[in-house]
């Protein structure tokens, strides 16, 4: 075993192995499905808050107490799908780096870049590029894989939560939408019944009179108030949400993968440096050797 160490076969023998693991890539498929299950998620949520602002719009221009106070939830809004498309790109360049990692280029880098280490001219850049191409596939693969079964195992929230909260919203809008509607066609079936089924030029004004009513205007702000609190609410949970599941993303999809290259990188350059070490070691026993003979 000292012989085998000694002769710098365990670097070959190692990366031999890893060159084996990117092809036949065992942890290919389910670091994609993790990194596609968390993508959609957050495009999911991304297309929630787009709906969200497209049902609201027609409602503000039917109530007057909603459109005056737009700006409070709005600015959350806005600040939510900034992070939402922040975090959604980050999510994408990974996954893109994690599909590219199965284009066969990557794999005869790594076949070739393995064989110029059996050629002293070739051995040093070769070890760079091995390194390099081994840290993407399998590497990438097997740190999502780690991240996949930590992530389930601590329940780490990579969007799940938001888009819960953001689909309830949209449902709650929808529900109090349906009020709204009725209510008005209900104002519109009374102001027709009254009127013997005609809204002329005379009707429309009187129309416009009984609709600035007390208990007209009275059920119009209440639906716009419930709105409001409904907006804002979503605004301000969706926000604590949206940072939380930033914090999450750029830990285990931006600083994690940084210090996991980072320790394999050093682990496989250590690798490839194992027999120096022992070389140091047997002349400084031959040098010590040669003065005790002396």
């Amino acid at each position: 075993m000292n012989n085998f160490l000694k002769k710098g076969y365990l670097p070959y023998l190692i990366s031999g192995i890893l060159i084996l693991l990117s092809f036949f890539n065992p942890f290919y498929n389910s670091a994609i499905s993790f990194e596609e299950k968390a993508s959609k998620e957050i495009s999911e949520s991304i297309i929630l808050l787009e709906e969200i602002e497209t049902l609201t719009i027609p409602l503000a221009e039917t109530i007057p107490f909603l459109k005056s106070w737009a700006h409070t939830y709005e600015n959350d809004f806005d600040k939510l799908l900034s992070y939402l498309n922040f975090a959604d790109l980050l999510m994408l360049l990974q996954l893109g780096i994690l599909k590219l990692s199965e284009w066969w280029v990557f794999k005869l880098v790594l076949v070739v870049s393995f064989l110029g280490l059996f050629i002293n001219y070739t051995k040093s850049i070769c070890k760079n590029l091995l390194i390099i191409g081994l840290l993407i596939t399998p590497g990438l693969g097997i740190y999502t894989q780690l991240l996949s079964s930590l992530s389930n195992q601590m329940e780490i929230d990579l969007g799940a939560d938001l888009k819960s909260s953001l689909l309830t919203t949209k449902d709650s809008i929808n529900a109090k939408k349906e009020l709204h509607k009725t209510s008005l066609e209900a104002l519109k079936a009374h102001q027709k019944s009254k009127n013997k089924g005609r809204l002329n030029l005379f009707d429309k004004v009187e129309d416009d009179a009984i609709s600035l009513g007390d208990s007209i205007v009275d059920d119009i702000d209440q639906a716009g108030e419930d709105l409001l609190d409904v907006l804002r609410f979503a605004g301000h949970h969706g926000l604590e949400l949206a940072v939380s599941l930033m914090s999450n993303i750029l830990i285990i999809f931006g600083i994690l993968p940084v210090l996991f290259w980072y320790l394999m990188s050093l682990a496989l350059q250590r690798l490839f440096q194992f027999d120096k070490p022992l070389q140091e070691i047997d002349k400084k026993l031959e040098s010590i050797q040669s003065i005790t003979k002396s």
